[in-house]
């Protein structure tokens, strides 16, 4: 048997460019692909040209996750020191995805700032927030959201970064109306919006790109919405108190085609049908959950009107009615 030169035995994984490189520690997890810096001189600093950063708390220390869950005193945190080291080595120009899903705590509040202008600084497309914790079993409804402070959001109106933001997503994030509206207002290239239990009562979604609209509502309960979005295509409303949503108003969505009601639409839904027969002829797909009492058929006359659609879905608590 020949023995194999020092050519032969070359790493050829290593004279892959670095793009190649970082795709491929792109498919591992955060910790695992930083773990890669040790291998040798030429990976040391392959994993911070990363363009995903996804820091989920609970996945990434659960048992830290699961203390702060039963004890919110505590002097360190793994999960928030691992974050500051990835925000100071980050060597990429871009990121596409930022997401941070943690239990929140006020002593941190500069932390999450910082992490937001970070992201913007990197003119990050994906904007992901997920603040959870024993927030979600409190009865106090004004301690189920988190008040972040956003000092960089405000005082950086003009930052290129925001400009950036094609997905938004703001889960248990206490932020007001008008904050929303100027955040809108901002991110001129925003295509998806996603609202979950965040304490707004009285605003107004404009923007001529955005196409993907979700909004869940909890414990607090929305006075009225109006949306002027020209090319939003999707829109889910999810609110237990909601009934017929007479709060909501559409202005100029000329693109609308799918539509999804949950929540408290009581027993009759045809309040919705009116709403939505202004633009009733481009929607293709509308999705209903209500409350049908038994042996109650579902009949609306103004049915007609709705000549496009190709899939309805009602859905109530004891039956479902789908047509297609």
């Amino acid at each position: 048997m020949d023995i194999m030169s020092s050519q032969e035995k070359k790493d050829r994984i290593s004279e892959l460019p670095d793009e190649i490189l970082v795709d491929c520690l792109s498919l591992l997890d955060m910790k695992s692909a930083a773990q890669t810096s040790i291998i040798s001189r030429r990976w040391r600093y392959l994993w911070s040209h990363l363009s995903t950063l996804d820091f989920d708390h609970a996945l990434m220390y659960p048992e830290e996750f699961e203390s702060f869950w039963k004890n919110e005193k505590y002097k360190t945190s793994k999960y928030f020191a691992w974050i500051n080291q990835v925000v100071s080595v980050h060597r990429g120009t871009s990121i596409d995805k930022f997401r941070v899903r943690s239990r929140y705590f006020i002593s941190y509040v500069t932390q999450f700032d910082k992490w937001v202008e970070f992201a913007l600084f990197k003119r990050v497309k994906e904007l992901v927030l997920d603040l959870i914790g024993d927030n979600l079993i409190c009865n106090d409804h004004s301690k189920k959201v988190h008040p972040l402070g956003f000092d960089t959001l405000r005082h950086l109106p003009c930052h290129t970064g925001i400009t950036a933001i094609q997905s938004l997503h703001l889960h248990y994030v206490n932020i007001s109306d008008e904050f929303l509206e100027f955040l809108l207002s901002r991110c001129h290239n925003l295509e998806q919006l996603y609202l979950k239990s965040t304490p707004l009562s009285n605003f107004k979604i404009k923007s001529s790109k955005l196409k993907y609209l979700s909004i869940i509502m909890r414990f607090f309960d929305l006075i009225e919405l109006e949306i002027d979005a020209e090319n939003l295509l999707y829109f889910l409303y999810d609110d237990p108190n909601c009934e017929g949503c007479p709060h909501i108003v559409f202005k100029r969505v000329s693109m609308f085609v799918e539509a999804y009601f949950r929540g408290g639409l009581c027993q009759y839904p045809f309040p919705i049908f009116e709403k939505l027969s202004s633009f009733s002829a481009q929607l293709c797909k509308l999705s209903l959950y209500y409350l049908m009492l038994e042996h109650e058929t579902f009949g609306y006359s103004g049915w007609s009107y709705y000549s496009n659609i190709s899939q309805f879905e009602a859905f109530h608590f004891d039956n479902d009615i789908m047509l297609r």
